[in-house]
């Protein structure tokens, strides 16, 4: 169907379930509940339709898109609202990325003076605020990346209690940065409460549509519980005695190796001893089973355990967390 029809016919018919429509049928009114269930599955075409045709490179994209989100499916089954929504979230990323890639080409120069102005500039500060976007900076530059309120403001009363639920614990870990750099901006004992609520989250909603996202959340999380990220490992790199050999020589392959600290070892223990019947808190419990046996410094099997787990190791695979 042609985007214009598409867009003509929703104009025609924005009824609900319980609406009657005056037509030709021999001048009685005839009940639209099932021709509103016919124009109802156009809606999340429609809506792709509307962002296929907005600019991704300009930031007020994202409130045109969220206003029209509103306008198709307020008072629309929660299911095709979680549709609509991943639709907005997807729409959203895009222009995060084509926003800045605009920027950057139209304002940097060298030293990137005139770049750095427009970021600090207070309209454009404002702008991004009333589009949930904020510029994050990183060694390799800045990035437009989602505030913390604004899909679950936007969204949570629309949504299905399990996409509802997610927004929620989102927009709790945007509102801590979580890392930079590579390495932790929270404690260890913050990790665990992330990990755990995503645990919990996936135990409640088997079918949610964002189970990918949770799971990938669940696991980044865990991985940096159980190994920590580049510049924040679990295990930390002590310098033993060097010593010689019949040959007056030092021996450099026994000369460092990689403990698990003592207040490390606690938060594990505190972890799995509060959530034992968790299916993280079971995995850390024979995770620091395997560490103690081994001294608690880092070994061939202690690393193997993580990777056999499906969890991926220090910093693989948390590089968007933040």
């Amino acid at each position: 169907m042609k985007k214009g029809k598409l867009r003509q016919e929703f104009a025609i018919l924005n009824v609900s379930s319980t609406d009657s429509i005056e037509g030709d049928n021999d001048g009685k009114s005839v009940s639209c509940g099932s021709k509103a269930q016919n124009w109802r599955r156009y809606f999340v075409e429609a809506y792709k339709a509307y962002l296929h045709d907005l600019d991704a490179t300009d930031i007020a994209s994202i409130g045109k898109a969220r206003d029209r989100f509103v306008t198709l499916f307020a008072g629309q089954d929660v299911h095709r609202c979680d549709t609509g929504y991943l639709l907005f979230r997807s729409f959203c990323q895009r222009v995060a990325v084509q926003a800045m890639e605009r920027l950057t080409k139209e304002h940097w120069s060298a030293g990137g003076e005139e770049y750095f102005s427009k970021l600090e500039e207070p309209a454009f500060v404002r702008l991004l605020e009333q589009n949930g976007l904020e510029a994050v900076g990183e060694l390799g530059g800045f990035t437009f990346e989602e505030t913390p309120e604004f899909m679950a403001e936007t969204f949570s009363k629309y949504v299905s209690p399990s996409v509802r639920a997610y927004l929620e614990i989102r927009k709790q870990e945007l509102g801590e940065r979580f890392q930079t750099d590579g390495g932790l901006c929270i404690s260890l004992e913050r990790v665990g409460e992330r990990v755990i609520a995503w645990d919990r989250y996936l135990a409640e909603y088997r079918k949610t549509p964002l189970k990918a996202d949770a799971q990938h959340y669940y696991e980044a999380y865990l991985g940096t519980l159980l190994s920590g990220l580049d510049n924040s490992l679990v295990f930390r790199r002590v310098d033993k005695p060097s010593r010689e050999n019949q040959f007056n020589m030092v021996d450099t392959s026994t000369s460092e190796q990689y403990v698990m600290p003592t207040e490390t070892r606690e938060v594990l223990k505190n972890y799995f001893r509060k959530h034992p019947h968790s299916k993280s808190g079971k995995i850390v419990a024979e995770y620091y089973r395997i560490a103690e046996k081994n001294g608690f410094r880092l070994t061939a099997e202690v690393e193997e355990f993580v990777r056999a787990k499906g969890i991926k190791w220090a910093s693989e695979g948390v590089d968007f967390l933040r």
